[in-house]
């Protein structure tokens, strides 16, 4: 089964989850080369729709597309934190070994900044530090 990001409009051409993905991914490596952050940015070209391999937002997006007269809810399948909460599974822990714990950190604060970037993608950034907001 192919998993769909978009389908266009006129013709209803299909782009799959991974044909969105990786080009945002070239996109965003060329945006981030011209600060020095080009795989850091293509990191999160490559996670920000990860939510759209799912049988839920592949339903939402074909209810949207060819029953225009009862759509579903805009927003209503998370298809953004996906990548962001991957990052964060992966990477916000201490490993056993911590013989190199400063690379580890380095890792883990690069993974919190690329996943709030990617959970906010169709937001504003999330403010994981100010406990009064």
């Amino acid at each position: 089964m192919d998993y769909i990001a978009h389908i266009r409009e006129n013709d209803r051409k299909v782009q799959t989850v991974t044909e969105h993905l990786l080009g945002v991914q070239v996109l965003a490596e060329g945006y981030g080369e011209k600060l020095g952050v080009s795989h850091i940015a293509g990191l999160a070209g490559m996670l920000h729709d990860m939510g759209k391999y799912t049988e839920e937002f592949r339903n939402y997006i074909l209810q949207a597309v060819y029953h225009p007269e009862a759509p579903p809810k805009r927003g209503s399948v998370d298809h953004s934190t996906a990548g962001g909460k991957l990052l964060f599974e992966q990477y916000h822990s201490l490993p056993k070994d911590l013989s190199n714990k400063q690379d580890h950190m380095n890792k883990m604060i690069l993974a919190e900044v690329v996943g709030n970037a990617i959970i906010s993608h169709h937001s504003y950034l999330q403010d994981f530090i100010n406990h009064d907001i």
